[in-house]
């Protein structure tokens, strides 16, 4: 998660009614911005569960039970059940952009990042935090806690090592939004439509730009040939393979997350309270009710999925569409 662009955008999205919609090679991002947080006629499908705050919730975590999420005012909290809890961390209200969790219980482990190069790891107890750089960090993922990748303003950082290190990208140091690593291949997106590539074999990065040129917010995937991308003015992009298709699903709002729970599945979310379903070619409005922008998207499974965003929104999808 993700760049920070506030845009305020009109309403109007297509039906809840699923609909088949094939891949296209070309997204038309010069297109007006008319999307919005679904028609308000459809019955709303998520549960809001927001946190009464004026900060905008901007990372989140779950392991199938409770929630942990990453905020503007430099906070992070934690829904247990159906109580909220602040977990104290010292960033002197730096925002905190991102988190990354696995396990449960004594076997937590999480790592959120911020501003400031604020990298902070969860010992059971409290945050134990640090900053590695002046950059600010966006986003950070990974299949364990000693293997992630970080990346922001000053490009990707990665603690493949032992110590968090700045890692270089064709001899630069690229902005970047999101990330999603699996230990095996990395795919980090950015600003006017940059894609950049890991190889855990090589030790490389290497980067594409997307014929789009739009600004990329949020990536997910399941391995090398299915991984999901998303951006301004409803771009989502699918790359299964080797090349990656445009998916419309009917709105230019700005997606800000994604969130792929297994092969050619998504959930995005967005401005304005938009969020949808992929799944295969087949695109589903879930309205939310909310006109809050959503920036997060995450879960354990299609029907335990959590999106956070705006003034504390927090909303939970159970799978069920009635």
């Amino acid at each position: 998660m993700h760049a920070t662009h506030l845009l305020l955008l009109s309403s109007l999205l297509f039906a809840c009614t699923p609909t088949d919609v094939a891949p296209k090679d070309d997204a038309d991002a010069d297109a007006d911005d008319t999307g919005g947080g679904g028609n308000k006629d459809n019955p709303v499908v998520w549960d809001d569960v927001r946190y009464a705050t004026s900060d905008t919730f901007t990372g989140a975590y779950t392991d199938g039970a409770s929630l942990w999420v990453t905020s503007t005012g430099g906070e992070t909290w934690t829904r247990q059940g159906d109580t909220w809890l602040n977990l104290p961390i010292e960033t002197d209200e730096e925002s905190m952009n991102g988190i990354w969790g696995n396990g449960t219980g004594n076997s937590l482990k999480m790592v959120a990042v911020g501003a400031s190069g604020i990298l902070a790891e969860w010992n059971g107890d409290t945050w134990e935090v640090e900053s590695s750089s002046t950059a600010i960090f966006h986003a950070v993922d990974g299949p364990s806690v000693t293997e992630l990748i970080a990346v922001g303003g000053g490009g990707p950082w990665d603690n493949l090592t032992g110590d968090w290190e700045a890692r270089q990208i064709d001899g630069d140091r690229l902005s970047l939004n999101d990330v999603w690593f699996d230990g095996t291949t990395a795919v980090a997106v950015g600003d006017d439509g940059v894609i950049a590539t890991y190889n855990a074999d090589t030790d490389e990065w290497t980067t594409e730009i997307h014929d789009s040129g739009s600004n990329l917010y949020g990536v997910s995937g399941n391995n090398s040939s299915d991984i999901w991308a998303v951006g301004a003015q409803g771009l989502v992009l699918h790359r299964n393979g080797s090349q990656w298709a445009t998916v419309d699903i009917g709105t230019r709002a700005n997606m800000w997350s994604v969130w792929s729970p297994s092969v050619n599945l998504a959930f995005v979310v967005g401005a304005n309270g938009s969020a949808f379903k992929i799944q295969g070619n087949i695109v589903t409005e879930l309205n939310t009710g909310a006109n809050e922008h959503l920036y997060a998207v995450i879960g354990t499974n299609e029907v335990n999925v959590w999106a956070v965003g705006s003034k504390g929104l927090t909303l939970y999808y159970d799978g069920d569409e009635e």
